[in-house]
């Protein structure tokens, strides 16, 4: 907490330039008026405009002939928005909430009370698995928002693209291992579209090798990990047993695993009404 204290001299000083109204001059209203003033005073934070603070990321008060500074309520949203920003997820967060995600077939408010119930106790690994549109990025987004608004750093990837980023650079170690660091050690990983190929042809060897080398690290710390994913548990498990194997364990361990198995679960392909969110 921050303390000023108005110096002997300085109100001396304001006192023989007149800045005090007369000799008798009290300086504690003198410091009440400067905190007044001090508040009514605009900040230059940005990201979020707050009406409390003005942006000054806090308010003044006088206590015991000191000036302190105290810390708005608005800092704690600035940090999720900056924690947002790091995340990746960029607009997605703004559209895809819960709220947002409609629940007009039970196996939708069915996914979504799964989704909502690991959001508020986060233990294990939450994997979405099933048709192209069914939600999936959805309800894995709107977990990630409510991680972060509970103060979790969490990191964003879109699977397709980091794999070929990585993949990329395989021939340089020192560079590949500064890309997989904080995919590894991330205190929360989103990986959106999971083993998701170009062309929708199987995975390759180094996808595979690639996907290892990520879900081991986070399993052996059993750090929070999320996963949509067109491949059914099944499927992970022909491509590679141990990568399977360890997705499998971790959603067992009080985490979900939803699986939308079918095409009629594609909301995309559905009329469209009201305000219908395209998943």
């Amino acid at each position: 907490m921050e303390r000023f204290q108005v110096p002997a001299a300085v109100r001396d000083s304001l006192q023989r330039s007149g800045a005090f109204p007369s000799l008798s001059f009290n300086p504690e209203e003198y410091e009440a008026r400067r905190v007044e003033m001090m508040n009514q005073t605009p900040g230059n934070l940005t990201g979020y405009d707050c009406p409390r603070c003005l942006n000054r990321g806090g308010s003044y008060k006088l206590e015991n002939g000191y000036i302190t500074f105290v810390q708005c309520s608005c800092e704690a949203i600035r940090r999720s928005i900056r924690r947002a920003a790091k995340s990746g997820l960029g607009d997605l967060l703004e559209h895809h909430t819960f709220d947002r995600f409609q629940t007009p077939e039970p196996w939708q408010a069915r996914a979504k009370q799964l989704a909502q119930d690991y959001a508020a106790a986060p233990v294990g690994w939450f994997v979405a698995s099933g048709a192209s549109g069914s939600g999936k990025t959805h309800l894995c987004t709107a977990i990630c928002r409510r991680l972060l608004d509970d103060g979790r750093a969490v990191r964003y990837e879109l699977w397709r693209e980091m794999a070929q980023k990585i993949k990329a650079a395989s021939l340089d170690g020192d560079a590949r291992s500064r890309m997989m660091e904080p995919l590894k050690n991330a205190e929360v990983l989103y990986l959106d579209d999971f083993l998701k190929t170009a062309r929708g042809t199987a995975p390759t060897k180094a996808d595979i090798e690639l996907a290892f080398d990520i879900i081991g690290a986070r399993y052996n710390t059993k750090a929070l990990t999320l996963l949509s994913t067109e491949l059914t548990v099944d499927e992970l498990l022909s491509l590679d047993v141990a990568l399977g194997g360890r997705i499998h364990e971790m959603c067992q361990k009080g985490a979900q695993y939803l699986s939308f198995a079918g095409e009629e679960k594609n909301w995309r392909l559905r009329p469209s009404t009201g305000e219908q969110i395209a998943i």
